[in-house]
């Protein structure tokens, strides 16, 4: 699990410097990028825990069963949702805190356009990483569906 995180964290920290250097007005410093990959490995690490426990039932042999894309997406988006608020909040903190214009206000962060498109950067990785949580998930139960189907 170690080696996971850690590579989560080494490929967000490049996907943070280059993609907010490129995509927005401003740049971040690359101490800012490292902060926000470790926070970002931390989350990583939490949130599959939480969906873990989300999706117990389904997973888990015996006794599992099949379900839907919408059950499985139903039982783990608000975690997933608080984790995205979260990590979006910590990374506007990280990036201000280091920032090499300290005369920006922390709410506007140059017009609401580069304010969604930061939010979109940083969401990216959590949403990859939810998305390769769910869908293995996914094929499981669809998996298991058809061969007890088959057994009928």
């Amino acid at each position: 699990m170690a080696g996971i995180i850690i590579a989560w964290s080494f490929f967000s920290f490049i996907f943070f410097k280059v993609m907010i250097d490129a995509g927005l007005n401003s740049d971040i410093t690359v101490l800012a990028s490292l902060l926000m990959a470790i926070v970002f490995g931390g989350i990583v690490f939490f949130s599959s825990g939480v969906y873990a426990m989300k999706l117990f039932y389904i997973n888990a042999n015996p006794g599992s069963r099949s379900a839907t894309l919408g059950e499985i997406i139903a039982k783990t988006i608000w975690p997933f949702l608080l984790f995205c608020a979260g990590f979006i909040i910590s990374s506007r903190f990280i990036v201000f805190g280091f920032s090499k214009k300290l005369d920006r206000e922390f709410s506007g962060y140059n017009g609401e356009e580069e304010f969604f498109w930061f939010c979109l950067f940083i969401c990216i990785p959590l949403i990859v990483h939810y998305i390769m949580v769910l869908f293995p998930t996914y094929q499981n139960t669809a998996e298991r569906f058809n061969k007890t189907k088959e057994m009928e």
